[in-house]
């Protein structure tokens, strides 16, 4: 990682703002004091952590697998539906 920048708290300005949220290397991070849990308010730092040290057993560990109910129920005929198309104007 050549670098991330960690951002927090009040006194940055809307343009300030903007560019921080829209890098990809900057990261909103407010823990709380005496905070050992991942929050919503540290998500933005711990995802790229996680990226860059492969510490995803750290990122998910608590979590529950996510399961596709949609895919674990089959229709009579076996088809799939056809992907959507794009349509250009011509």
């Amino acid at each position: 990682m050549a670098g991330c920048i960690a951002y927090a708290g009040k006194g940055f300005s809307a343009g300030v703002l903007h560019m921080l949220r829209a890098s990809t290397r900057a990261a909103l991070c407010l823990p709380h004091v005496d905070q050992s849990e991942m929050t919503a308010d540290t998500r933005e730092l711990d995802h790229l952590l996680a990226m860059h040290f492969g510490w995803w057993d750290v990122f998910v560990g608590k979590k529950k697998p996510v399961s596709d109910a949609a895919s674990s129920t089959t229709s009579d005929d076996n088809s799939s539906p056809d992907p959507p198309r794009l349509a250009f104007p011509s």
